[in-house]
């Protein structure tokens, strides 16, 4: 069960929870009232009647609709407030759906498109699948799929990746993945690599060979297809990477944590190359799991 249905399964249980002790605390006292009503007009009760009958008596005193009414309101605000601290430390994991519901060749209104400065970069939509085309020479400025709700707090992203690139033997870079970056942040011509408060785990292609991993942390590997992750817990962060998205491999990321301790951050899905080709990667099973939504 997801987390999300998990809360809400809870909000149901504590609901009929409230429902259920309102309805039994109303049927005592009505119980207790058609009982004294049952007695005859003007009987004198004995003393043996006053003792079996004060217990309920005390408690329909104690029960006046006042204090029904602050019993029931202490219970829905514990119910709200259980609710509300678990689905703050509870990871909520959210599907992101790349078409908009309303027109399948449109980007869902959660997401933003960011071609850079390349004509000839693009994306198209197929399914649960988007495929970016990043142009000639991208670098710094490259295609970008954003999620444009800041991320805040401890957050685990995942997204798979099919890498097709048009030739293994290169010069210099190709790559494509997840990054992480504060709200609004933009490279500039002279930036050589990522700045110290981006963070990325990708896939890159140079002529060294084909790489996965994150900052200060790469691996050799192979394959077109891969699942990449990235984790913030506390000031602690970490990528990886796995063939099937069900058995990870992790890797610390080099992330001085406190030069984003008080930013606003987003995540987006992106592609460059530093050559005069195109490259084009299919992006599916984007997933966010952020527990102070």
């Amino acid at each position: 069960m997801g987390d999300s249905a998990l809360l809400s399964l809870l909000s149901a249980i504590i609901s009929a929870i409230i429902t259920a002790a309102g309805a039994v605390i109303a049927a005592y006292i009505n119980k207790d009232k058609g009982k004294n009503a049952a007695l005859p007009r003007g009987k004198i009760l004995r003393l043996e009647d006053q003792d079996s009958a004060s217990p309920g008596l005390e408690f329909r005193k104690f029960l006046k609709p006042k204090s029904m009414a602050i019993i029931i309101l202490a219970l829905i605000v514990v119910g709200s407030s259980t609710r509300w601290l678990l689905g703050k430390y509870i990871l909520r994991n959210i599907r992101l759906e790349f078409a908009s519901s309303s027109d399948p060749t449109d980007l869902d209104p959660s997401l933003r498109w960011d071609a850079g400065n390349s004509e000839l970069s693009a994306f198209t939509l197929d399914g649960d699948a988007l495929t970016m085309t990043a142009g000639p020479y991208t670098w710094p400025n490259f295609p970008m799929v954003s999620y444009d709700r800041p991320l805040k707090g401890n957050f685990d992203v995942q997204v798979k990746v099919v890498f097709i690139p048009e030739t293994r033997n290169l010069t210099t870079a190709q790559m494509v993945g997840l990054l992480v970056r504060p709200i609004n942040a933009r490279l500039v011509q002279s930036d050589a690599s990522f700045p110290s408060d981006w963070v990325a785990s990708a896939e890159t292609i140079t002529d060294a060979g084909s790489l996965v991993g994150c900052r200060g942390s790469w691996k050799d590997y192979s394959s077109n297809t891969v699942y990449l992750r990235l984790e913030r817990e506390a000031d602690s962060w970490r990528c990886a990477y796995s063939s099937n998205g069900k058995n990870w491999t992790w890797l610390n990321a080099r992330v001085v944590d406190s030069q984003l301790s008080d930013k606003q951050l987003v995540v987006a899905l992106f592609a460059y190359t530093i050559t005069d080709n195109s490259i084009s990667a299919e992006f599916s099973n984007w997933m966010i799991s952020d527990g102070q939504r």
